[in-house]
């Protein structure tokens, strides 16, 4: 339980092998109880304050592939920490991203490993 208002972009998925994933970015969980546990909470980008989706967009738009983006997060409402994230192409995400999908749905069927 929360006791204060908390401000920025909760983080809902990590593709595999983008990014994210590899500057290790925590995604919001689904326990098997049906309770929720809240990932990484992203507060500012390079010094910026990110309270909605779009302020987070629109500084990481500013900025070029293979660049360096600085993520200010809360972590279990710990002590915030900055991460380092190499910034990709959507392109390259979108590519990640069906990887990702095809490797859920063998493992859904008992596929993979």
């Amino acid at each position: 339980q929360i006791g204060r208002k908390l401000e920025g972009v909760a983080i809902v998925d990590v593709v595999p092998g983008s990014p994210a994933d590899t500057s290790g970015l925590i995604p919001t969980q689904l326990r098997s109880d049906g309770t929720l546990v809240l990932g990484d909470l992203i507060t500012h980008v390079n010094g910026q304050p990110v309270k909605q989706v779009e302020d987070l967009l629109s500084a990481i738009e500013e900025q070029k592939e293979g660049e360096l983006a600085q993520l200010r997060v809360l972590r279990k409402c710990s002590k915030p920490q900055v991460l380092s994230v190499k910034l990709t192409t959507r392109e390259k995400l979108k590519v990640l991203e069906q990887r990702g999908q095809k490797q859920r749905n063998m493992q859904q069927r008992g596929w993979g490993w």
